[in-house]
């Protein structure tokens, strides 16, 4: 066990210096990983909503199973607020906690973290509509907010799909008599 824990300190000193040794980023290079990194905001925000309509649409499968999901209006916002948190690590935290320049983040060297002391041009987000001149990865809050509205605006939309099934196919529809 010990020689596991001591190869894994090695390799990670390893690479630690290897990171060290490399030269400091040009301007281009910065700018090139910050566009990289925007777009997978961009793609984030989209996945939000996309996510959070998924989510909370699908749980009305979960209604006959849980008792606390045959709330209708509750299990949209429990699915919005999954989608929300699961995007969010995907976009903020895990930048963050592993290594860039790999899996969904390989087009991102890891010598990105060291572009927000520079000044190297960066447009910001959405095409510099939100925080020109600051590389994108210093802006989680920024981000967290727009992927905040991303998945609001998809739980908003599940919830009128949501309203309108429980007008047409509700237990009021039903009592009605409309349904046969």
């Amino acid at each position: 066990m010990r020689i596991v824990l001591r190869s894994l300190c090695l390799l990670s000193l390893i690479e630690i210096a290897a990171q060290t040794a490399l030269p400091a980023p040009r301007r281009i290079d910065c700018l090139q990983w910050d566009q990289a990194y925007a777009q997978m905001v961009l793609i984030g925000v989209i996945s939000a909503a996309g996510l959070a309509f998924l989510l909370a649409i699908g749980t009305m499968l979960l209604g006959r199973r849980w008792w606390l999901m045959t709330l209708a209006r509750a299990r949209v916002w429990v699915g919005g607020t999954v989608a929300l948190l699961f995007v969010e690590f995907v976009v903020v935290g895990l930048p963050r906690l592993a290594p860039l320049g790999r899996g969904i983040f390989a087009a991102i060297d890891p010598r990105y973290t060291t572009c927000q002391s520079m000044s190297f041009g960066a447009r910001g987000l959405l095409g510099g509509a939100i925080g020109q001149g600051v590389a994108a990865y210093a802006q989680w809050q920024t981000i967290t907010l727009l992927l905040s509205g991303g998945a609001f605006v998809g739980t908003l939309l599940a919830w009128i799909v949501c309203e309108w099934l429980l007008g047409a196919r509700g237990l009021k529809a039903i009592a009605q008599g409309s349904e046969s």
